[in-house]
C-alpha cells in the first residue's frame, strides 16, 4: 500500500495536473481552429469582395439585372462614371434601397462602372457636385467656345439685317409718299407701303430684343452650376433668324407682287421703285437662311440638359469616356432623380406600400449608359403619307412614348413625309462617319379621300424603292377595302417580291361570349407568340396588344420568311370579309352591335393559325443582306396603346409591354444588332415568383414550426441507436 503513490508518480502526473494539460490542449485545438475558421472566412470575403456573387431568390428581383442591362454592362470596355448627387431626407428609404441595390449591382458587373452616391445634406455634398460640374465644364470648354462664338455670330447677323430692314422701311415709306392722288387705287397703295414699312420696323426691333435675350443667355448659367445655358441661347438664335426669315420672306412675296401688278393697282413709278427694293428683301431674307444653317451646324451641348435635369442640389449623371475626336467632350446623360429617389409624401407613404423603382431605376441608368457609347446605335426614320399639317416633329405625337424609348438607347429618330418629300432626309450630321445602321420604320396612311389616296399611292412608291433598294425596313399594314373591288393595295403590293401576301382584305376579328351576348373585337392579345425567332423571344410571355390584325401568307416553297407571332385556331378568330361598317363605328360602340361581324361568308377564312408578323432576310445580288419585318396591324406602338399602365400592387407597369419591345427589338434586328435583343427591365416589373397558394403557405409554416425541432430529435434517436 505505501508503494501505490510512487507507482502513481512514476506512471504519471497527478489526476489534476492531467486535468490541467488536458485543458491546455483543448484549448490550444479551439484556438487553432478558431485561427483557421477566421482564416477561411477572411479569406472568403477578400474573394467575395473581388468575386461577388449574388443569388437572388426575392420575388420582386430586387438583386436581378435583366439580361439587357448585363449585356450593357459586358460591353463597357472604356472607365464610365455614374454621379449621384441627391438630397436623400424626405426621400422613401425604401425606394432609396432600391436604387441603391440596382447602382450596386450594376457596379460589380462591370469593372469599368464606378458608382458614386453622395447625399447632398452631408459636408462634402454641394461641394461634390460642384466640382463635378467645374470639372465638366471645363472638359467641355472647346464645345462651349464654339457655342457662344455661333450665338456671337448670329446676333451679329440680326443686328446687320435689323439695320438693313430698318432702312429698307424708311425707303418703303418713301416711296409710299410719293404715290399721288390722281391713281384710281392710290389709297390702298399708300396703306400698302405704310404697312410695309411698319413691318420693316417692328420685325427689326423684335430681332434685335431676340438677339439680345440670346447673347445674355450664353453668358448666363443655369441655376447654381457653372454651366451657360448655350443650348437655350442658340435656341432662341434660331427662334429670332427663323421669325425674321418668314417675315422678309413675305414682304419679298408681297413686293414683287406689286412690282409685276397692272397699272390698274398701282402706278408704274411705284412699281419701277419697288423692283430693287424686292431683290433687296430676297438678298436679306437669303442671308437669314444662311445664318440659321450656320446655327444647325452649332455643336450639341448635352452638358445644358443635364445641368437643367438636375436643378439646384441634386444630380444624377452619367459620364462616357472621350471620345476619339480631338478636343471632344466626355459622352454625358442625366437621370431624372425623382423617378430614383422618389419623395416620401408623409401620411401616404407610411400606410401604401412603397413603390417599386427597382425596374425604372435600371431602366433610365441602362439607358443612359447605352446613350453615351451610341457610336453605332441605329438611325430611325420613321416614314409616313400624312399631310404637310400632320408632321410628327418635333414632339412626335403620337407615338412620343415610342421615340422616347427609342431615344433612351441612343438611337436618333428622323421624320420622313414621304407624300411630301421625294427624297429622304439626310442624315449626314447625326452619322457623318457613316458607321450607324439605318431602319426604316413605315406607318401605313387612309386612302378614303382622294388626296389621302393620292398619298398613299406616294408612300406606296417609296416603300417600293425602299425595298428594291436593299433598305432595312419595318412595314406596318392596315386594312385596305381595294383588294375587294379587285385592285391591289399599293401600300403592301412590293411585298409580294420579298414571298409574303399581306390579307389587307380581310382582318382577324375575334368572338368572346359574355352575359350579355356575344361581343367581337378586332383586338388581339398575344401572351405567346408561337414562333421562333429572335424578335419572338424578345417579346414571349409579354403582353402585346395588335389592333386590326392582317394575315400574312407565306408563298409555297419560300423558306427565308420566318415568323414572329403567330394567331392560334382557338374557333373564335377568323379573317372577316366584311368589316367596313363595323371599323368605321366607334371603338367603344361596337360591344353594343346587335349586329357584330359573323363568320357567314364563304369570303370569310375561319381556318387558322394565321401569322401576323413575320422576318425576312435575303442575300442581294451585290452580296448584302437585307432584311424587313411586316407587322400585320396599324397603330401597336401608337401612345394610346403603347403608354397604358396598370396598378399591380404597389406598382405600375406597363399593360401591354410586348408593343415597343416589339418595336425596340424589331430595329435591333433590322440594324443587324441582334445582341441587344432582349426584354428590358421595366417588362419584367412583375414579380417572377409567384404567390404562394394559402394551403401551402400554411403547410411550410407547420413544417417550420413543427417539423425541424421533430427532424432535430429524429436525427439525435438514430444518432444515440446506432452509437449503442
Amino acid at each position: 500500500m505505501k508503494n501505490r503513490p510512487a507507482k502513481q508518480r512514476e506512471s504519471g502526473p497527478p489526476g489534476g495536473a492531467r486535468s490541467v494539460v488536458r485543458r491546455v490542449r483543448y484549448g490550444a485545438q479551439t484556438l487553432a481552429l478558431l485561427l483557421a475558421v477566421s482564416a477561411v472566412v477572411g479569406f472568403l470575403g477578400v474573394l467575395s469582395d473581388r468575386y461577388a456573387v449574388v443569388l437572388d431568390a426575392t420575388s420582386g428581383r430586387e438583386h436581378r439585372l435583366s439580361e439587357r442591362t448585363l449585356s450593357l454592362l459586358r460591353s463597357l470596355r472604356s472607365p464610365h462614371e455614374v454621379l449621384v448627387v441627391a438630397n436623400l431626407d424626405g426621400v422613401d428609404p425604401r425606394a432609396a434601397q432600391r436604387t441603391r441595390d440596382v447602382l450596386d449591382a450594376m457596379s460589380r458587373r462591370s469593372e469599368n462602372l464606378r458608382v458614386s452616391i453622395v447625399p447632398v445634406n452631408s459636408p462634402d455634398g454641394l461641394r461634390t457636385l460642384d466640382s463635378a460640374f467645374e470639372r465638366l465644364v471645363r472638359t467641355y470648354q472647346p464645345t462651349i467656345d464654339r457655342g457662344r462664338a455661333a450665338v456671337d455670330q448670329a446676333a451679329a447677323t440680326v443686328g446687320e439685317i435689323a439695320g438693313a430692314l430698318e432702312q429698307l422701311g424708311e425707303q418703303l415709306a418713301a416711296v409710299g409718299s410719293r404715290v399721288g392722288d390722281d391713281h384710281p387705287n392710290a389709297p390702298g397703295v399708300k396703306r400698302f407701303f405704310a404697312d410695309a414699312a411698319s413691318m420693316c420696323r417692328i420685325a427689326a426691333s423684335d430681332a434685335v430684343a431676340g438677339a439680345q435675350s440670346a447673347a445674355a443667355s450664353a453668358q448666363g448659367a443655369i441655376g447654381r452650376t457653372p454651366v451657360p445655358a448655350l443650348d437655350t441661347a442658340v435656341s432662341q438664335s434660331r427662334r429670332t433668324l427663323g421669325a425674321l426669315h418668314g417675315q422678309i420672306g413675305q414682304l419679298s412675296a408681297s413686293l414683287d407682287t406689286l412690282a409685276r401688278a397692272g397699272d390698274d393697282l398701282a402706278p408704274a413709278g411705284a412699281r419701277e421703285e419697288t423692283r430693287p427694293l424686292a431683290q433687296a428683301a430676297v438678298r436679306l431674307r437669303d442671308r437669314a437662311a444662311r445664318a440659321i444653317s450656320a446655327l444647325d451646324d452649332a455643336p450639341a451641348f448635352p452638358l445644358a440638359n443635364a445641368a437643367r435635369a438636375v436643378g439646384e442640389t441634386s444630380a444624377a449623371l452619367v459620364i462616357g469616356p472621350p471620345r476619339a475626336e480631338k478636343d471632344a467632350p466626355p459622352r454625358l446623360a442625366a437621370v431624372e432623380i425623382e423617378a430614383v429617389f422618389p419623395r416620401r409624401i408623409p401620411g401616404v407613404s407610411d400606410r401604401a406600400p412603397a413603390p417599386d423603382v427597382r425596374a425604372r431605376a435600371e431602366e433610365l441608368f441602362a439607358g443612359a449608359i447605352a446613350s453615351v457609347n451610341a457610336e453605332d446605335a441605329p438611325i430611325v426614320i420613321l416614314t409616313h403619307g400624312a399631310g404637310e399639317a400632320e408632321r410628327l416633329t418635333p414632339d412626335f405625337a403620337p407615338m412620343s412614348g415610342a421615340v422616347a424609348r427609342l431615344r433612351l438607347r441612343g438611337m436618333s429618330v428622323v421624320e420622313w413625309a414621304a407624300a411630301l418629300d421625294p427624297e429622304p432626309p439626310s442624315i449626314a450630321a447625326l452619322d457623318p462617319s457613316g458607321r450607324r445602321p439605318v431602319v426604316f420604320v413605315v406607318l401605313p396612311t387612309s386612302g378614303m379621300t382622294p388626296e389621302g389616296a393620292a398619298r398613299m399611292v406616294k408612300l406606296g412608291n417609296a416603300l417600293r424603292a425602299l425595298i428594291e433598294a436593299g433598305r432595312p425596313v419595318l412595314v406596318s399594314a392596315t386594312p385596305s377595302t381595294l383588294p375587294s373591288i379587285g385592285q391591289r393595295d399599293p401600300q403592301v403590293e412590293m411585298l409580294d417580291q420579298l414571298g409574303m401576301k399581306v390579307d389587307s382584305a380581310r382582318p382577324l376579328l375575334r368572338q368572346t361570349q359574355t352575359p350579355g351576348g356575344p361581343v367581337v373585337t378586332a383586338d388581339l392579345l398575344f401572351t405567346s407568340t408561337g414562333a421562333e425567332h429572335p424578335i419572338s423571344g424578345a417579346i414571349e410571355s409579354l403582353r402585346t396588344h395588335l389592333p386590326w390584325c392582317l394575315p400574312i401568307r407565306v408563298e409555297p416553297g419560300v423558306r427565308r420568311v420566318v415568323p414572329v407571332i403567330v394567331a392560334q385556331d382557338d374557333n373564335r378568330i377568323w379573317a372577316e370579309s366584311e368589316w367596313l361598317r363595323f371599323r368605321q363605328t366607334p371603338a367603344a360602340q361596337r360591344p353594343l352591335l346587335v349586329n357584330p361581324p359573323q363568320e357567314d361568308s364563304a369570303r370569310d377564312d375561319g381556318d387558322g393559325p394565321w401569322i401576323v408578323a413575320a422576318a425576312v432576310e435575303r442575300a442581294l445580288p451585290d452580296l448584302r443582306r437585307q432584311r424587313v419585318v411586316v407587322v400585320g396591324s396599324t397603330g401597336w406602338f401608337l401612345d394610346e396603346l403603347a403608354l397604358q399602365r396598370v396598378q399591380a400592387g404597389a406598382q405600375s407597369i406597363p399593360a401591354c409591354p410586348g408593343n415597343l419591345e416589339l418595336l425596340e427589338a424589331a430595329v435591333y434586328w433590322l440594324a443587324g444588332q441582334d445582341s441587344m435583343i432582349s426584354r428590358s427591365p421595366e417588362a419584367q416589373a412583375l414579380a417572377v415568383i409567384p404567390a404562394i397558394e394559402p394551403a401551402r403557405l400554411n403547410a411550410i409554416r407547420w413544417g417550420l414550426i413543427a417539423g425541424l425541432p421533430l427532424l432535430v430529435l429524429l436525427v439525435g434517436g438514430a444518432w444515440r441507436l446506432l452509437r449503442g
